[in-house]
């Protein structure tokens, strides 16, 4: 079936779009979310999206990094760490993880030396980085946190699978271009929706999982909106 021609609930957070096509219909038991494109930018995301304070309630109460993830988060933040050494970030430069999640990225950038700080939502996930690691992690959002009002304060800042799932990723995005040294370097990583799993599973795809993730970005549509922010893309 083509996807339905429908005028969005909310307008689109990245180009103020009011118009989109419905992709899907995902059923998360206590609710029913909308999967839409929208068709100025053609951003994918959840409409409408939950309030700030319904997703703090979430990730105060139903989110958690399952043990068995630790070997997977590490393995990818010292991949993105041997990125960011070859692309010349040096020694005790400061690196800031938004959506610090348990710590586990920290902790890898601490032992190579880096000076780390860490921002993260969940209230439980900010009391095992300090019980486990000693590091730490300031329990807001970025947006609303103490780092948000620095000026060409940080080397590096790395966000793993996290832009997906705020309300605001433009204001985000921009906030960190505020926050980074002139030359600094930004790594992220998402889901992709233009990748072979979404067109094969569709609605089975197990990154299509509201209210966890509520935008779904192709190279694209991300690199639209970090090159709208006054980024350069080096590397995907």
């Amino acid at each position: 079936m083509a996807p339905l021609s429908v005028r969005l609930l909310q307008s689109c957070p990245i180009c103020a779009g009011e118009n989109g096509k419905l992709l899907l219909k995902k059923d998360n038991l206590d609710r029913i979310y909308n999967l839409v494109k929208c068709e100025s930018c053609k951003q994918v995301m959840i409409n409408p999206l939950p309030s700030v304070e319904q997703l703090k309630e979430y990730y105060n109460s139903e989110f958690s990094v399952p043990p068995f993830q630790e070997r997977k988060a590490r393995r990818k933040g010292a991949k993105v760490l041997d990125l960011l050494q070859e692309m010349g970030l040096g020694e005790e430069s400061s690196v800031l993880d938004i959506g610090a999640s348990d710590g586990f990225f920290l902790d890898e950038a601490r032992n190579r030396k880096y000076n780390i700080d860490g921002v993260e939502l969940s209230s439980d996930a900010c009391q095992k980085a300090q019980e486990r690691f000693g590091i730490t992690v300031e329990n807001n959002s970025f947006e609303e946190s103490s780092f948000s009002g620095h000026t060409d304060f940080f080397d590096s800042a790395v966000m793993l699978d996290v832009i997906e799932h705020v309300t605001s990723p433009k204001e985000l995005i921009n906030g960190i271009t505020r926050t980074l040294k002139e030359g600094g370097f930004f790594v992220l990583t998402t889901p992709n929706i233009r990748s072979s799993e979404y067109l094969l599973f569709g609605r089975h795809w197990e990154w299509i999982s509201p209210p966890a993730h509520l935008f779904y970005f192709s190279d694209v549509t991300l690199g639209n909106l970090l090159r709208e922010s006054g980024m350069e893309i080096v590397h995907i």
